[in-house]
């Protein structure tokens, strides 16, 4: 290298300072930029004197761009017989010797990618000053910023600083504040793919896919009857009208059932369930692909049409995920959705009527709002002869409303599956009923005058929408029976009260108990309506040991217990929030879910567990509702010492924390449930398993 003191070619050819105040340069001495010396430009390749040229142009680069005062340094004085040129040294406050200053020049330097256009010109690493490898404070860190982000730009001229600060950005307004930028013909903004995936629409599908793959998977599993798959297969083969080989209609009591009631021992319900069933073995055969394929089909739709109801209510595409997700990966939901059994296509058409009902109020609503609007530009409401304040308009009840029309068919089709689809239609009449009461309920009005109201407007509507039309659509759906009985309305109404008096009697499901006395229930899996939320009996549809007895398949139809067990709270909890919030979403789930579970403590003939599976969205709607107001709940800031509520100073209110604090106990939830469905997975599909993982799976004596 160049010494220091020696005249050079290359003096001229210097760095001068940005600061120029104190500066030991004079303006004639000024360089108009160092890459554009023709020596280095012809010496850059030649070797070791390249080498020496780059190694002075590092080093009256950090000359020239040290400042004089750097933060966190002090200037050494420069030992006695040192050149002018050469005094400039700067070093760190942490070096108090110069056994200290030998040991920071000993240290290995490090890398460093290059600044600026540096790396253009063939310089891969740079060194650092000997004295920056020692410690250094924040000010000296700071001040090693800034002397390393210098840049030639490759252009002849003075060096140039570059700025600490980031790159300034376009002005203008952006497009997601409101404003319109400029945009070239064709252009348009990427979406991110979270953008795509947040649409109501998106969180529909992907639920329904899941749902769809769950259920079809593997339904042919297994191959032979289960549980009461006995009767209602049997019977929708009837109603195609194979015969009883077909049909597998073996017994003599199934014969005689045949011939007296076109059916077998599952006269005793409506004929709607197994007119379903009847089309997949249609299509498939009587087979066990064929008999369960409409249950699948019947347990998708129910997880897409409580994914829609779950907008309609919260408005969020999450929700709407949430929903669907908790509703695909129940274990009931399931397990009845790959059984031929009728109770699955009983809860798609009270799924189904509650929707219609939904869309019903919405369709009032923006009625309602048509109608306000041309009240509120009909005249003025200022000036002579204006009434202050002024009168409501009137409010809009139509009798024949479409929606609710709808949701009365879908109640009927309910009710032509299984009796027990009146009590959604029950439900369903009071909330609407309610609805109507609470549309009339003005700030001047009291309860009683819009009760009154509502009586007289709209008691010809509701009983038009829940009792004629449930009626006439129940009556459709004998009209294959009526014909293959040459119409005869005597034989029909016999069997509608053969039905009645069935449903009515338990005594002979019951036996007499010897030791206490008492009539006991005959079935192993009887279980009463107080035991379904809690999850205390479920019920076992197949179980087969494998021949080394090590091993087990089962279908057991039980509850999620994360989702079941998570009910007994929420729905009480739904009520408080009805009552104290004046929420009508929780009043519709909460009615709703208790309209069709009360009436079960009146029935006396034995139940079973999965008669709650028209219950069950319900209980996910009202999991989704708490669980989004958890998810947007916020806490009071309080003090540490003495836990006193904080005071925003701008609105001096109680300061609220910008934390949502309970969100990841919400995902926590979710995880859980779908968790507790994949180890669950094996029993709900008849799936080989060890008797040690089976052990993992049934956790109470009463789930056997």
């Amino acid at each position: 290298m160049v010494p220091c003191g020696r005249s050079s070619g290359l003096r001229s050819e210097g760095v001068a300072r940005i600061r120029t105040t104190g500066s030991r340069w004079t303006r004639r001495e000024r360089p108009q930029g160092l890459l554009g010396h023709p020596a280095l430009a012809q010496a850059r390749h030649q070797g070791g004197r390249a080498r020496a040229l780059h190694a002075r142009a590092r080093w009256l680069r950090r000359r020239a761009t040290a400042p004089r005062t750097a933060p966190g340094r002090r200037r050494v004085p420069p030992p006695s017989g040192t050149r002018r040129g050469c005094r400039d040294h700067v070093r760190h406050a942490s070096i108090r010797s110069r056994r200290s200053l030998s040991r920071a020049r000993s240290l290995p330097r490090a890398g460093r990618a290059p600044v600026g256009r540096m790396a253009e010109e063939g310089r891969g690493r740079r060194r650092r000053p000997g004295l920056r490898c020692g410690p250094a404070g924040r000010a000296g860190r700071r001040s090693r910023r800034q002397q390393e982000r210098v840049d030639h730009r490759d252009v002849p001229g003075t060096a140039v600083r570059l700025s600490s600060a980031r790159p300034a950005r376009l002005t203008g307004n952006p497009t997601w504040l409101g404003g319109v930028q400029p945009r070239m013909p064709g252009y348009a903004d990427p979406m991110p793919l979270l953008s795509r995936l947040n649409r109501p629409v998106a969180a529909v599908i992907a639920v329904t896919a899941l749902a769809g793959f769950l259920r079809f998977i593997h339904l042919q599993q297994p191959p032979d009857f289960v549980f009461d798959e006995v009767y209602y297969p049997k019977a929708a083969c009837i109603l195609v009208g194979w015969s009883d080989q077909v049909c597998h209609v073996d017994s003599s009591d199934e014969k005689y059932w045949r011939a007296q009631k076109w059916d077998v021992g599952s006269w005793v319900h409506p004929p709607l369930g197994k007119w379903e069933i009847a089309l997949g073995i249609k299509a498939f055969g009587m087979n066990s692909w064929g008999w369960r394929f409409t249950s699948a089909v019947a347990g998708t739709l129910v997880v897409l049409f409580t994914a829609v109801i779950a907008q309609l209510l919260f408005g969020k595409p999450v929700w709407t995920f949430v929903t669907g997700l908790l509703m695909a990966t129940e274990h009931l939901n399931v397990v009845m959705s790959r059984t031929a059994l009728l109770d699955v296509h009983l809860e798609l058409w009270v799924v189904v009527g509650f929707l219609f009902l939904l869309l019903d109020r919405r369709w009032l609503e923006r009625r309602q709002q048509a109608d306000d609007e041309k009240v509120a530009a009909a005249g003025p409401l200022t000036g002579e002869g204006a009434i202050w304040p002024p009168p409501h308009p009137p409010v809009s009840s139509p009798v024949l409303r479409p929606w609710r029309l709808a949701a009365g068919a879908a109640f009927g089709a309910a009710a032509s599956v299984k009796w027990s689809g009146a009590m959604a239609l029950f439900a369903a009449a009071i909330i609407a009923f309610m609805w109507e009461t609470a549309r009339r309920h003005r700030g001047d009005r009291s309860w009683a005058g819009a009760l009154g109201r509502a009586i007289a407007r709209e008691s010809l509507g509701i009983v038009i929408a829940f009792l004629f039309v449930p009626v006439a659509v129940y009556m459709l759906t004998w009209v294959p029976w009526l014909h293959h009985f040459g119409w005869d309305m005597g034989m029909w109404w016999q069997n509608q009260v053969d039905s009645a008096r069935f449903h009515r009697s338990g005594i002979d499901w019951t036996a007499l108990d010897p030791k206490t006395g008492l009539y006991t229930p005959t079935h192993p899996y009887y279980a009463r309506a107080w035991k379904w939320i809690p999850d205390l009996r479920p019920t076992s549809f197949f179980v087969q040991n494998g021949q080394n007895k090590l091993d087990i398949e089962q279908v057991l139809a039980i509850g999620n217990p994360i989702i079941f067990w998570a009910s007994v709270i929420v729905i009480p909890w739904l009520c408080v929030m009805w009552y104290r919030l004046r929420d009508w979403r929780a009043g519709f789930i909460f009615v709703a879910f208790a309209g069709q579970y009360l009436p079960w403590f009146l029935v006396t003939r034995p139940t079973f567990f999965f008669y709650v599976l028209p219950l069950t969205p319900f209980m996910v709607l009202a999991i989704t509702y708490v669980c989004r107001q958890a998810s947007d709940a916020t806490i009071v800031v309080r003090d540490r010492e003495t836990r006193e509520v904080a005071i925003n100073p701008e609105t001096r209110e109680p300061a609220i924390s910008q934390a949502f604090v309970y969100r990841p106990f919400v995902l926590a939830y979710v995880i859980a449930a779908v968790a507790v469905f994949i180890w669950f997975w094996p029993v709900l599909t008849a799936g080989r398993i060890s008797l040690l993982h089976w052990h993992t799976i049934v956790w109470f004596s009463a789930w056997v």
